[in-house]
């Protein structure tokens, strides 16, 4: 088990250094984070947006509606709900 989520986390790294490096080419000032081990999704990209004092937060839904969003739950949902600054929804 452990293999699997050290070689998920080296995934998850190169897929958001190249986010970041993307932003960085653009101008935009960006960090990448992965969050292990988190309880809540939305909670802790709350928590980080605050403690970095990020000025906006950029997130991504699939677009789930009706009935099956309340049963997965929706993370950009409670981003909005919960952020002190601007979210800015990418579907």
């Amino acid at each position: 088990m452990r293999d699997y989520f050290e070689s998920a986390h080296k995934e998850a790294k190169k897929v958001v250094d190249g986010v970041v490096k993307l932003a960085e080419a653009d101008d935009v000032k960006a960090i990448g984070v992965i969050c292990d081990n988190v309880f809540s999704v939305a909670e802790a990209i709350v928590n980080l947006a605050e403690d970095r004092n990020a000025d906006l937060i950029v997130i991504a839904t699939r677009g789930l509606t009706g009935f099956r969003q309340l049963l997965v739950g929706s993370v950009s949902s409670g981003v909005i709900a919960h952020a002190h600054c601007s979210v800015f929804i990418v579907r």
